[in-house]
């Protein structure tokens, strides 16, 4: 009989995969010491309030140190405008309120004519926030003697107004001692 074909080598395996590595345990176990007893969910949600909280104080804590920074420099600013290490000359601000001045009373003859220009108005507050601190607070004083009618005829004479004030200018008074106290009231950035 003829020899028997000899048995086929079998086919090359492919080595099994290596083994999986072990999932990190989550950070509160990770901070846990080895001696405590396995955490609880809840012991564990513990843990991260507990982080949590301390996070959060030193973020408090952070932003607390950055406002007094932020007044520090606010002071300084401030402190180096008084001494002449930046200068703002009296002109400037002259100019600032007369171009405020100029737009107050567009903006009165507009409300006295009943009529609403919401350009006028725009360029109106922003000569507003041009004015120096010291202006507002008088334009402040200047508009609460209007409405309460004791203003003086210099006080008419400053502001270019007639010192026989319609309703509409007495509103509008009423309007601006608002605004100006908050503006006054509240920091300038």
């Amino acid at each position: 009989p003829p020899p028997a074909p000899a048995p086929a080598a079998p086919a090359p395996v492919a080595p099994p995969p290596p083994p999986a590595p072990a999932p990190a345990p989550p950070p509160a176990a990770a901070a846990a010491p080895a001696s405590s007893a396995p955490m609880t969910p809840r012991s564990q949600a513990q843990n991260e309030l507990e982080e949590m909280k301390r996070q959060l104080e030193a973020m408090k804590a952070a932003q607390e140190a950055l406002m007094r920074e932020k007044e520090a420099l606010r002071n300084e600013n401030m402190n180096l405008k008084v001494t002449g290490g930046v200068e703002v000359e009296e002109d400037e601000d002259e100019k600032a309120l007369q171009h405020f001045l100029g737009k107050l009373r567009g903006v009165l003859t507009m409300r006295s004519e009943g009529r609403f220009d919401q350009k006028l108005f725009d360029e109106y507050n922003g000569a507003l926030v041009q004015l120096a601190d010291e202006q507002l607070q008088e334009l402040y004083g200047s508009f609460m003697q209007i409405y309460v009618e004791e203003a003086s005829d210099e006080v008419f004479a400053r502001l270019g107004i007639s010192n026989d004030p319609d309703d509409a200018t007495l509103g509008f008074a009423e309007m601006m001692t608002i605004k100006l106290g908050e503006l006054i009231d509240q920091p300038r950035r």
